[in-house]
């Protein structure tokens, strides 16, 4: 057990989950209450899980790049590691504080490249760590992304 990848890994999830609490709006079940929903729109409590979920596989991710001694190819992973957690931070603090439907899906496709990006990078430096971020690439492409545009359009 590498102690300091540790605990990098988890001053840098703490980092990112306590800036989007900090700084995402507090009243957010009430605006969703207020939207025509998909059919298939997961309750809040299921968004709250996977937002969990996310910073472990993340975690998992950035300990795997900082054990391993990241090397050149580890280092820019790690980078698209740390923007995509920043921009998935930034998306979410938009979505809550913009209140607008079409914002979900819009910064949606605005964060698929940098996500794309990370995931070539880790197949570069670390086989296990892409395995283990395309389980989040499957959430985003199979659910958030159909949903969000499901939820844009019906709520103009």
């Amino acid at each position: 057990m590498d102690w300091w990848a540790l605990g990098l890994s988890l001053g840098l999830c703490i980092a990112m989950a306590v800036a989007e609490g900090l700084l995402s709006g507090k009243d957010l079940h009430r605006w969703l209450g207020s939207l025509r929903l998909p059919r298939l729109y997961a309750p809040l409590w299921v968004w709250i899980v996977v937002a969990l979920a996310t910073y472990v596989l993340q975690g998992a991710i950035a300990y795997r790049l900082l054990a391993g001694g990241p090397g050149a190819a580890g280092s820019i992973a790690l980078g698209f590691l740390v923007s995509v957690m920043a921009a998935n931070v930034a998306y979410n603090v938009a979505l809550d504080r913009r209140r607008r439907a079409s914002v979900a899906y819009v910064g949606l496709l605005w964060f698929l490249p940098l996500l794309g990006s990370l995931q070539a990078a880790l197949v570069f430096s670390d086989g296990i760590a892409a395995a283990i971020n395309l389980i989040y690439v499957a959430w985003v492409l199979g659910y958030d992304l159909p949903i969000m545009r499901a939820l844009a359009r019906l709520n103009p």
